[in-house]
């Protein structure tokens, strides 16, 4: 499972996602997380909503962690197959967060 991270300093999840230049691409797999990549998205900073550019990178991920997300942001992120998970704090803690919960649902 590959999980994009919005993080401006690569520490903390602290980026809204139409709004984010950047994610930490992780993979989870049997067990282990590991770090693959940190990915720059080319937004303009200036303007809004630029939620489906951002999309568009982050097509072969499969959930994505941001502060937040809004409406149509999220329909689309659900219309592309992939999960949005609205967390906030050290990336550690986060990710952790969601990979217990993943598995104490037994999704994992």
């Amino acid at each position: 499972m590959r999980i994009a991270v919005a993080s401006s300093n690569g520490r903390e999840v602290d980026l809204h996602f139409g709004m984010a230049s950047r994610f930490l691409i992780y993979e989870y797999r049997g067990g282990e997380l590991t770090l693959l990549e940190e990915r720059t998205i080319d937004i303009d900073e200036d303007k809004r909503h630029q939620w489906r550019k951002v999309l568009d990178d982050l097509k072969d991920c499969d959930t994505v962690i941001a502060v937040q997300a809004g409406l149509k942001a999220r329909v689309g992120i659900e219309e592309a197959g992939l999960k949005f998970v609205a967390g906030e704090g050290p990336v550690e803690d986060v990710l952790g967060g969601y990979i217990r919960h993943l598995e104490f649902m037994g999704s994992l």
